[in-house]
């Protein structure tokens, strides 16, 4: 089962933004929440990959490190919220309330 999170990990990195924008949440929650240090260092890369992009085009303006609280909540959040719904749709709401860009 190891090498299957392993695995999950590897192809979140090595997406594209745009496929990044289409990748489900449930498995982004089982990485982030292994317990393999190399499983769920492939979670902080991909998380903070995610919000730095966002960021990038102005859709929120977050403090440095701000992946790790994402990852918490992401983990915080009852299974059936994260249903079948993108990393994008789960997350860029939340984010916009959380880290949002005053007078730009």
């Amino acid at each position: 089962m190891r090498g299957f999170g392993f695995l999950i990990g590897l192809v979140l990195l090595s997406s594209s933004a745009v496929e990044a924008a289409e990748l489900k949440a449930g498995p982004l929650f089982v990485i982030c929440s292994a317990t393999n240090a190399q499983i769920v260092s492939g979670c902080h890369a991909f998380v903070e990959g995610f919000v730095l992009g966002i960021a990038g085009a102005g859709v929120i303006c977050p403090p440095p490190d701000a992946y790790k609280d994402v990852i918490k909540d992401l983990l915080r959040l009852p299974r059936a919220e994260i249903g079948d719904k993108t990393v994008a749709e789960l997350l860029v709401p939340r984010l916009r309330v959380r880290y949002p860009c005053f007078g730009v």
